[in-house]
């Protein structure tokens, strides 16, 4: 196994100069490894140096894998995605974010099903980057949409679902919506009343 892991490092380290080049480069260099090693290794590779061409180097390697790791090579696709939208969001760079956090979405509902928990931390973000654009209406509808899955997934009364709340509020308030951010804060803090005193005492929006 240390054998393994050694020459695993020793393929990375061959590569480095072409996963620090231009995009094409980056390409060439997760498929050659995929070829030289095996995919899981350029999955890997793919999600620490996420970028446009690892990315599609993963796309094409997920796409043409007929083993069983089809599923799982998905997933890594998806963690790459989401390690490159949270670079581009980094820049500020919101548009090209929200292309990179949709694919990962659309990733984790095939693996997942569409009323999965494990999707409100990317809807959230989705919902993020389109409030900043002021684009209220999607960041709405991306939001309750958590809402509804965390209600679904952890009842009306949990925190969970009252971190969704709180997030609707925000929402609403950023939008000039001071009576419907009152509104869905008021039904935050109803819940939040009948929550143990260890999980309860949000802060107001």
């Amino acid at each position: 196994q240390q054998q393994l892991k050694l020459q695993e490092v020793q393929t990375i380290e061959r590569f480095i100069p072409h996963l620090l080049g231009d995009e094409k480069s980056k390409r060439a260099a997760v498929l050659a490894i995929s070829s030289i090693a095996d995919a899981k290794l350029a999955a890997k590779v793919a999600s620490i140096f996420a970028s446009p061409g690892t990315v599609s180097a993963l796309e094409s390697i997920a796409e043409n894998d007929t083993s069983t790791d089809r599923k799982a090579l998905k997933g890594a696709l998806a963690r790459a995605l989401d390690n490159m939208a949270e670079s581009y969001r980094m820049d500020k760079r919101y548009e090209e974010a929200i292309v990179a956090y949709k694919k990962a979405l659309a990733l984790q509902e095939q693996a997942l099903g569409s009323k999965s928990a494990e999707l409100v931390p990317n809807l959230n973000r989705i919902a993020e980057m389109h409030t900043i654009h002021k684009n209220y209406a999607e960041a709405e509808a991306l939001l309750k949409r958590s809402s509804d899955i965390q209600k679904q997934a952890y009842g009306a009364d949990s925190t969970q679902f009252v971190a969704q709340l709180r997030k609707l509020a925000t929402l609403y308030k950023e939008e000039g919506l001071d009576s419907k951010s009152q509104s869905i804060l008021g039904q935050a803090l109803a819940i939040e009343q009948k929550l143990p005193a260890t999980t309860s005492g949000g802060t107001s929006v």
